[in-house]
């Protein structure tokens, strides 16, 4: 039995009401799903407010810019020029922030959420109560922005796909990223066999330049086991 912190396990509670509400349809035509994640971090927040802000006072600005040179230089056809409205540039910033800016190095040093996309490879160790300890090949691909994550990962015969994520941020240790998910079997039809849900707890570490995810899993199939994976490239 893996013990759980009561703030990461808060996190997970946060993520998977947030989630709760809109599990990817995706999952129903056999595709990984992305899902929002909870941190706990009050980051976001000052961040919305900052966007809000700065939509507000460029619309302000512009405008008062405009009717400045209309007035200077008498060009009447600038009074017929349309701005957008401070909710739809607010909107824009919003867009540009969670897509490309949070992931650049001087920003994240700010908000302290690590940016994990990329391809991961290494090994899965699996023990299944009462039998031997399997050892296997893990790949996985990791897609994030701000505010979701999307962790695909496929073995021979089953996918995954995560159901709720939290990231769990300390000041003087690693950064810990938790999440459940369900285990689907590749071929439709195949049955209940090889179905069940599970729960991952990965701690980040930076080891002689590269990025690694490792940590205790276990699942709903009375399975236990450590996984471990390097990032082998950016995507």
């Amino acid at each position: 039995m893996v013990a759980l912190h009561a703030a990461p396990y808060n996190l997970l509670l946060k993520a998977a009401r947030i989630d709760g509400r809109q599990v990817d349809r995706r999952a129903n035509s056999g595709k990984c799903s992305v899902v929002f994640y909870a941190a706990n971090t009050d980051f976001r927040s000052k961040v919305q407010f900052l966007l809000a802000a700065a939509a507000i006072l460029t619309v302000y600005s512009v405008h008062a810019l405009l009717s400045n040179v209309q007035l200077a230089y008498q060009i009447t056809w600038l009074s017929h020029v349309t701005l957008p409205s401070a909710f739809a540039l607010y909107a824009s910033f919003v867009f540009v922030f969670d897509r490309y800016l949070w992931s650049w190095p001087l920003i994240r040093q700010l908000h302290g959420i690590p940016n994990l996309n990329g391809k991961w490879e290494g090994t899965l160790r699996r023990k299944p109560f009462n039998a031997d300890e399997e050892i296997r090949a893990a790949h996985a691909n990791i897609t994030q922005t701000w505010s979701r994550i999307e962790i695909e990962y496929e073995g021979a015969t089953v996918r995954s796909r995560v159901t709720s994520a939290a990231f769990y941020l300390r000041e003087k240790a690693s950064t810990e990223l938790l999440y459940t998910y369900e285990v689907l079997p590749k071929t439709v039809g195949k049955g209940t066999a090889s179905r069940g849900e599970g729960f991952q707890r990965f701690t980040l570490k930076e080891s002689k330049g590269h990025s690694v995810l490792s940590g205790l899993h276990f699942s709903s199939k009375f399975r236990e086991g450590y996984v471990e994976l390097t990032r082998s490239a950016y995507v």
